[in-house]
Parts: structure tokens; sequence; C-alpha cells
């Protein structure tokens, strides 16, 4: 009786280490199956904006590079990356690019169309149209 519930209890130990091992290794290993990861928090995808200075902010885990529109960017100890670009007038595409360092690379693109507000086009113009009639 007493040699049986030795070998109960010595199993119940070897299978809780055992679990234990299995759980800690999943656990470190998870960031490993996961892959890179990025979100892109602003802008939208397909917005439209007013204004051609434009902030992209998003997040990034799991990389050792990230890059915009294949220029090498950062991101902070929170995992938080912030870039301003200058966008051109109409349509504009911004590709962002990260990879870890198992070679596995995903890459997100963002749609933006950048429309200038209507009174500044016209105050341009009108002014441009002053000084042409002036000389």
């Amino acid at each position: 009786m007493q040699g049986n519930m030795k070998l109960f209890v010595r199993i119940v130990i070897i299978t809780a280490v055992f679990v234990g091992v299995v759980g800690y290794a999943y656990y470190q290993s998870k960031d490993f199956i996961a892959g890179p990861i990025v979100l892109i928090t602003a802008p939208t995808n397909g917005a439209t904006v007013n204004d051609p200075f434009l902030e992209i902010t998003g997040t990034a885990k799991n990389i050792s590079f990230i890059a915009l529109n294949d220029r090498q960017i950062f991101t902070d100890e929170h995992y938080i990356f912030s870039e301003k670009l200058l966008l051109y007038y109409g349509y504009n595409i911004i590709t962002i690019g990260a990879g870890d360092q198992f070679g596995r690379v995903i890459k997100k693109t963002l749609e933006i169309v950048y429309q200038e507000q209507e009174n500044t086009r016209n105050n341009v113009s009108s002014s441009t149209q002053r000084t042409i009639e002036s000389q």
C-alpha cells in the first residue's frame, strides 16, 4: 500500500514538472511562433487628408528591423513607431515592412489620398492670376 502511494506521488510530481517545462517552453516560444506583427493605428487605409504632412503611428512586435517606404525606422521601448511623411498631391501608396531574426517578413500597405482644401486652391490660383496680370 505504501509502495503504491510513493509511486503515485512520484508520477504526480513527474507529470507536474513535465507540464511546467512544456508550458514554459510554449511561453518562451510564442513570439517565435507568431512571427513579426505590425499594427498601424493612424491613419486608416483609404483615408483622404487635407494636410500634406502625415504622421504614421503604430506598433511593431517581434521584429529585428522595420522600414517605411524602404527607409529604416525605429520603435521605442514600448514597440511604438511614429514617422512623418510629406505626401504628393493625389494618390499615395505607403509601404511598411518588418522582419524578424528568422527571416520572416510582413508588409503592410496604406493608400492615402491628399486633396487640398478648395479655399486654399482658390487662394493660390487667384494670387497667381493677380501676379500675372500685374506684370
